[in-house]
């Protein structure tokens, strides 16, 4: 199993990208942080303020402005998760990063896809996540366990995240079992 760039592995069918909504977000709350805290800096009278005082406004605006920077250019230019290709999928998860190259899990070496639900954490909340299992043929090359997405499933398979991108659930699902009749 190799890692491939989208452009070396035929022609892109389908890009799933991680969601964009969490990154908008997130740069609306550094903003705001970042903002606030420039117009309280501003606007106090800052001859009575303390060293905590200073190091809290400037930690804040600090932290606030490096929120929306980080948000914003992953609002920008989301990662990409899954790349669904002629030749088969790239999936860009590498333990826990999703990187610009893939692992090519060719359509051939696909048995079957089906859709799966698996309990998992985010953000300190206990949630299920929507995942697609891909179940390999006998004879495919095993995909390595950084682009496993939760944990283990069957012998021969390998999980990819249905829960948070661009194309999510049964619609991903759907897309990739056409791509999967079409060029398998």
């Amino acid at each position: 199993m190799q890692r491939v760039a989208p452009g070396r592995a035929g022609s892109i069918l389908l890009k799933v990208e991680f969601g964009r909504l969490r990154s908008g977000i997130l740069a609306l709350v550094g903003g705001v942080l970042a903002g606030g805290t420039f117009l309280l800096l501003g606007a106090a009278d800052r001859t009575s303020w303390g060293a905590g005082q200073w190091f809290f406004g400037g930690f804040a605006l600090l932290l606030g402005g490096l929120v929306l920077i980080a948000s914003a250019r992953q609002l920008l230019s989301p990662a990409r998760m899954i790349t669904a290709t002629d030749t088969g999928l790239l999936l860009h998860l590498d333990g826990s990063r999703y990187l610009p190259t893939g692992w090519l899990v060719r359509w051939s070496d696909i048995e079957e896809l089906f859709l799966d639900t698996v309990d998992g954490w985010q953000g300190g909340d206990r949630r299920r996540f929507k995942t697609i299992v891909l179940s390999l043929r006998p004879e495919a090359p095993p995909v390595p366990d950084a682009a496993n997405y939760g944990p283990a499933g069957p012998a021969r398979s390998v999980r990819i995240d249905a829960s948070n991108g661009s194309v999510r659930g049964d619609d991903l699902l759907q897309s990739l079992q056409n791509l999967h009749r079409r060029y398998g």
